[in-house]
């Protein structure tokens, strides 16, 4: 039907892009790490909510590689996260009203940000775990053939 040459390979590797996009996820997570708290005008999200984001993305680029196990693992991590984002707040927010003054102050949630914080730190232990157990990371020094 058509003049196409047999044995001809695309030079495109789709592993390049996905290490590429594996290393932007990783560079957005650690930046957001440290404003986790502010509002981060670039993204018009918290920097926690960005953190999320970028780790239930690399959780899904890893799926295809991970057994039954670890995708129930990684699926429950995720879950946990969700619920306590959807039933807590981060932020209270107080209005008082003195003199018809109207302020308004934000209330950080300390026990509620401290259990995200720490489900968020264990879901990126699990994904970096995923990531190395699935040669997806950076390879080890250790593996000698690689360095050589």
């Amino acid at each position: 039907m058509g003049n196409y040459e047999e044995g001809m390979k695309s030079i495109f590797n789709e592993a390049t892009l996905r290490m590429k996009r594996i290393d932007d996820s990783d560079r957005i997570i650690e930046s957001m790490w440290v404003v986790a708290l502010n509002f981060v005008p670039e993204f018009q999200k918290y920097g926690y909510e960005v953190i999320t984001t970028e780790l239930f993305s690399k959780f899904i680029r890893v799926w295809g590689k991970l057994s039954s196990k670890e995708k129930e693992e990684g699926r429950k991590q995720r879950n946990t996260i969700l619920n306590l984002l959807e039933n807590n707040k981060i932020f209270e927010y107080k209005t008082n009203v003195s003199l018809g003054d109207v302020k308004t102050s934000k209330l950080l949630n300390l026990t509620t940000w401290k259990t995200l914080r720490n489900l968020l730190f264990e879901f990126q232990l699990l994904l970096e775990e995923f990531y190395e157990v699935h040669e997806l990371s950076t390879p080890n020094k250790e593996e000698e053939e690689l360095w050589d």
